[in-house]
């Protein structure tokens, strides 16, 4: 269980993971801020910092006399941006560390639940100290929350199988080459192999058994 977490090939996949994840987050999250528009909390504050209200007497009409810059920033309530991105990667984290725990294995092990849902539970606070804050409504946490939840799944389970298959710990076969899930990509990399991968089954059509330890100019 412990050398599938270090495990320098696997491990590799879990930083560009988390990455992936929250830029994709970030991205939608940003979009359906503009497209929303929706105010924030605190936005009377934004439109009158010195809290008094301001209207055309002809039209009627709200006069914001507080910055543009902070009026257009108290429009982008839904969803919330920093509970996204942390649900993105923390969920990312989560599902990756349910894997290589191999959670659904069916030996009831509390403790591993505990450690998968400790990054949610971090993810968790983040969007309460939005509410907290009075930067977000409940409802602009629970979106992002579902945002950065869903991108966090749909990357995970782009380079890894699910949680529930038995192959979980390591990621998809087209990225796995050898016994250490060697990628393709960093196959450039100075990494030694095990004692253990050596001498192979055969080579040049001789059995390893009848290859002689000395005669070998490898080892």
């Amino acid at each position: 269980m412990i050398t599938t977490l270090i495990n320098p090939y696997i491990a590799l996949l879990l930083w560009p993971g988390v990455l992936f994840s929250v830029l994709i987050t970030a991205v939608i999250t940003d979009a359906i801020k503009d497209a929303v528009g929706r105010p924030r909390p605190d936005f009377f504050w934004r439109c009158f910092p010195d809290g008094v209200a301001s209207y055309n007497n002809v039209t009627k009409e709200v006069i914001c006399t507080g910055l543009h810059s902070v009026i257009k920033e108290g429009h982008k309530s839904f969803p919330s941006g920093h509970t996204s991105w942390s649900f993105a990667g923390l969920g990312f984290l989560s599902w990756y560390l349910a894997g290589k725990l191999e959670l659904f294995n069916r030996r009831g092990h509390v403790a591993k639940l505990a450690v998968v849902f400790t990054p949610l539970l971090a993810a968790l606070l983040v969007g309460l100290s939005r509410v907290d804050d009075y930067w977000h409504h409940w409802n602009d946490v629970f979106g992002g929350a579902i945002i950065g939840l869903l991108m966090s799944s749909l990357c995970y389970h782009h380079l890894f199988p699910s949680v529930l298959n038995e192959n979980c710990v390591g990621p998809h076969n087209h990225l796995q080459i050898g016994k250490d899930f060697k990628l393709g990509f960093l196959s450039w990399l100075p990494l030694r192999r095990k004692r253990s991968d050596w001498p192979p089954e055969r080579i040049d059509g001789v059995e390893n058994r009848d290859m002689e330890l000395g005669s070998n100019p490898m080892l």
